[in-house]
């Protein structure tokens, strides 16, 4: 147990470092794992695979599937399907044929297996470095979009090459139909999961019985498509994605606010867990691949490292420029790709703890008993890779944006604008309709007290975003001011509806509402 929190007290301190640093986490913890993986006498944990994704992987798929966005996912949807899908499979081959010329004695369902767990690249460090940048949404919106649905690619591909190893079997047509046929079923599965939970939310109306819903919602998706015998993962994503379009009409102002931390402290935590864990199954890999030089080891890790890298270049720079179709929208508006967005796109394909997850979840042995072969080997190379993207990629990713001067996105603060300046004007007609129902029962002073409140914010907010005043607010005046509160968030909902605005500034917007709400008692 002291062992445990003093591991937890490490992985908090570092980042908190981070924080100081204004370094995305995940590059502190890796840092933290390999600092583990050389600490002596460090005891070995037993950890079972094949928990590892059942218990791991749900709530960060559901996280973020939770939080994207329809609007931008729609827009960008052919750019997202390039990199997530048929990048995942061009990189898991390449890595294949890599591994597979440096070590030929891999089997190549192993290699695949490898190349599998490094394909899927990791949003977290990436936008955690752009938002601090104010670079065009579009770019974050095709990061995001790819690593969620990369995710649930690299893991289908997983499971089929982790059955080629487990039994000697592979069937590439019988792989092709079952993948079109555990995806279809997982999206089913997982979409009428999200829906019923929604219609269980619309008359539950309690905070912490809401939030224990989210939480055990992912899992029991996940569980439910395992016993169904359809893409768990994609049944997660599915749900999450289904949750996130109702979740701002079905959750109250206080559950939201609540939950939105609680999601924020369960994905943080299991972060940090699993760069524990993935420290503490170091010194077991190290020890069994003695007999390998460590300058071997480093040059396959190298090489590994650096073919992931130089395909995502070339894959998105050949989609963009000799397809055209990473940036068509772009196209359609008459304006040639920047190649300063293209290279931020190509050099973002940070690894994290999706692929950690995978790589821990490998299992001891086959069916038919023997040791999975270069299992250890296989763990190495993946946390190789997610080291050297994330501390090269992720470190350089902030002074190569301001290098190349990629510009600002004026069109969230435009969406914003326009929010905000609707919101308060329907808000203020809801304020002249109570008072016109009330007849005189509000007093002069009360009524006045509200409209200048309304009419100033209206006159300050191109310029800026204060706190709205706090304390105990007298019943009538509290009243109208949850009603012209409640106004203001329907004209919200609608204008992300109409697609008026995207759900970045719908968000924002949303929480300040909440937190007006809340203050309001």
């Amino acid at each position: 147990m002291t062992l445990v929190l003093g591991l937890l007290a490490c992985a908090i301190a570092l980042s908190l470092v981070a924080r100081w640093f204004r370094v995305p986490y995940p590059i502190a913890l890796v840092l933290g794992g390999l600092a583990l993986g050389f600490m002596p006498d460090l005891p070995r944990v037993g950890i079972d695979p094949a928990l590892t994704l059942s218990l791991i992987l749900p709530p960060i798929l559901y996280q973020a599937a939770i939080f994207t966005s329809w609007r931008d996912f729609r827009a960008n949807w052919r750019p997202i399907a390039i990199l997530a899908i048929s990048l995942v499979l061009v990189t898991a081959a390449a890595v294949a044929v890599v591994v597979k010329l440096l070590i030929p004695g891999m089997p190549w369902a192993v290699a695949f297996v490898l190349g599998a767990i490094v394909s899927p690249s990791d949003a977290v460090a990436a936008t955690a470095v752009m938002r601090h940048l104010n670079i065009p949404r579009r770019i974050i919106t095709i990061i995001e979009g790819e690593s969620l649905l990369n995710d649930a690619a690299g893991l289908v591909l997983y499971k089929f090459a982790l059955v080629a190893v487990l039994t000697g079997m592979f069937s590439l047509p019988a792989a092709i139909g079952e993948f079109a046929l555990v995806g279809l079923g997982g999206v089913a599965l997982g979409a009428a999961a999200g829906w019923v939970s929604v219609q269980i939310q619309r008359v539950i109306a309690d905070p912490p019985s809401e939030i224990t819903l989210s939480l055990g919602l992912p899992f029991a998706v996940f569980l439910a498509a395992e016993e169904a015998h359809v893409s768990a993962v994609v049944a997660v994503v599915a749900a999450g994605l289904v949750r996130g379009w109702y979740s701002p009409q079905t959750f109250s102002a206080q559950t939201r606010i609540q939950a939105h931390t609680v999601w924020d402290i369960v994905v943080f935590l299991i972060n940090i867990v699993v760069f524990i864990l993935i420290g503490l199954e170091l010194p077991r890999a190290l020890d069994a691949l003695t007999a390998q030089s460590p300058l071997t080891l480093v040059g396959w890790a190298a090489a590994v490292s650096a073919t992931v890298i130089v395909v995502r270049f070339v894959w998105v720079f050949r989609a963009t420029y000799l397809e055209g179709l990473v940036f068509r929208q772009i196209r359609r508006e008459g304006r040639r790709p920047k190649l300063s967005s293209v290279v931020v796109v190509a050099w973002s394909g940070m690894r994290g703890v999706v692929s950690l997850v995978i790589a821990l979840a490998l299992p001891l042995n086959t069916q038919q008993g023997d040791p999975f072969p270069y299992r250890e080997l296989v763990i190495f190379l993946s946390y190789a890779v997610i080291l050297v993207t994330l501390v090269l990629q992720g470190l350089t990713l902030g002074p190569l944006i301001r290098l190349l001067r990629v510009g600002a996105d004026s069109d969230e603060r435009a969406e914003e604008r326009v929010a905000r300046t609707k919101t308060i004007h329907a808000a203020m007609v809801e304020i002249e309709r109570r008072c016109a129902l009330a007849d005189g029962d509000i007093p002069h002073a009360v009524a006045k007290t509200i409209r200048e409140d309304y009419a100033h914010r209206l006159r300050d907010v191109e310029v800026r975003y204060g706190d709205q005043e706090s304390g105990a607010t007298p019943g009538p005046l509290r009243d109208i001011r949850l009603s012209a509160i409640a106004a203001a968030r329907r004209r919200l909902w609608k204008l992300r509806r109409d697609g008026e605005i995207g759900d970045e500034v719908m968000l924002r917007i949303q929480r300040e509402l909440d937190l007006e709400e809340v203050r309001l008692g």
